[in-house]
């Protein structure tokens, strides 16, 4: 399918096929596969066509990964979009072992590593975690208003401690450190004890009210 002639395609056209062979390129051997020749190879191309859209590999790598990740968010998302909090966060580290699974799971390894050498892979990398972040919140935000939570959950700070130990028990997990069971469970851990102490929180500050009404009560003449 990608034995087409560039030139034949309008600027926006040539672009976003450039950048779907590199999706499927790095969907098939990794990350580091989407060089400028790696690409033009895989569409029958020349690098030169490649290169007059991305100046350089690292560009045409960090747009791929990206266009990767939105290709497959929608299914990756899919069974973590109902529950409470607590059921979604239960399941964030669980994977079902299909093929997208995998390649999620290895193309992540793969940004977490160029990342460190990559500005733009880096880039990438910190919107898909500030996303996950936002995406947390929303969850709890959701469950506080339907008297699900405590309202004095400081929902931002839990959010950023998960995606945290999410990525810090990933890193664990691939290294075999850690199985994903004790991931989950260092996950829910986590969730739980903010929920106990804001819970906690919220019964001193009823018990406070309750207290200075009735100091208010034998305060007031009658």
């Amino acid at each position: 399918m990608w034995r087409i002639r560039l030139s034949y395609l309008a600027k926006h056209d040539r672009r976003a096929l450039i950048v779907d062979a590199a999706v499927e390129l790095i969907a098939r051997d990794g990350l580091q596969a989407a060089t400028v020749r790696g690409v033009a190879a895989h569409m029958g191309a020349s690098p030169g066509q490649v290169h007059h859209h991305f100046k350089s590999a690292d560009a045409l790598r960090a747009e791929a990964l990206s266009a990767a990740w939105m290709k497959a968010m929608p299914d990756c998302m899919a069974r973590i979009q109902t529950g409470t909090t607590r059921e979604r966060v239960a399941k964030m580290r669980c994977t079902d072992g299909s093929e997208l699974s995998r390649m999620m799971d290895r193309l992540w390894n793969d940004a977490l590593a160029a990342s460190r050498m990559d500005p733009m892979v880096r880039d990438v990398v910190r919107g898909a975690i500030c996303d996950m972040c936002e995406m947390l919140a929303g969850f709890m935000y959701k469950d506080i208003a339907e008297g699900k939570l405590p309202a004095t959950l400081d929902v931002p700070l839990l959010a950023r401690r998960l995606a945290s130990m999410f990525v810090g028990t990933d890193v664990m997990e691939d290294f075999q450190v850690i199985s994903e069971t004790e991931a989950t469970a260092m996950l829910i851990a986590l969730f739980d004890d903010a929920v106990a102490r804001a819970n906690a929180d919220a019964g001193t500050d009823a018990n406070t009210d309750a207290g200075a009404d009735k100091g208010t009560d034998r305060a007031t003449p009658i």
